[in-house]
């Protein structure tokens, strides 16, 4: 991971406020011109609202330049929230894959009949298929016999 010099980055941001300090700019004028000056995109998305104060004008927003200078300590605080953020998203996806279950679960069959017997104790009632009874489906169903028929050439 690249390191950031954050003194470097600070000098530049506080001479681009000094330089701007009677402009002001739409978001993107801003994250562009942040962007030219060495900050990463999820820098920026939480310095504009952060350090930057803003006039509402209709549904978009205008920036000005902060008037006091921006401490290093500030900028660095910045990177270590998005860091942390970034930490914890990786965390949570991470357990999340460990906590999928896997296909190739092999279930021993002593643990399958205790918890069928445990069941039938609670008064579940549990069944399974055991084939289908084609002449009662072609005796409800006489129109699925020309259907499904099967023919054997001679």
């Amino acid at each position: 991971m690249k390191k950031v010099n954050v003194e470097e980055l600070t000098g530049k941001f506080n001479e681009f406020r000094m330089n701007s300090l009677s402009k002001t700019f739409t978001r993107q004028e801003l994250v562009d011109k942040l962007l030219s000056l060495g900050f990463n995109k999820g820098i920026v998305s939480e310095m504009i609202p952060k350090l930057f104060p803003f006039e509402k004008m209709g549904t978009s927003r205008l920036y000005g330049i902060p008037k006091e200078p921006i401490h290093k300590s500030q900028i660095a605080s910045l990177y270590r929230g998005v860091n942390d953020r970034k930490k914890k998203s990786s965390k949570a996806i991470a357990i999340k894959k460990e906590n999928k279950p896997s296909i190739d679960v092999f279930v021993d069959a002593k643990e399958v009949n205790d918890a069928i017997h445990l069941l039938l104790s609670k008064g579940y009632k549990i069944s399974r298929p055991l084939g289908l009874d084609v002449k009662q489906l072609l005796a409800d169903h006489p129109e699925l016999a020309q259907k499904y028929m099967r023919y054997a050439n001679i």
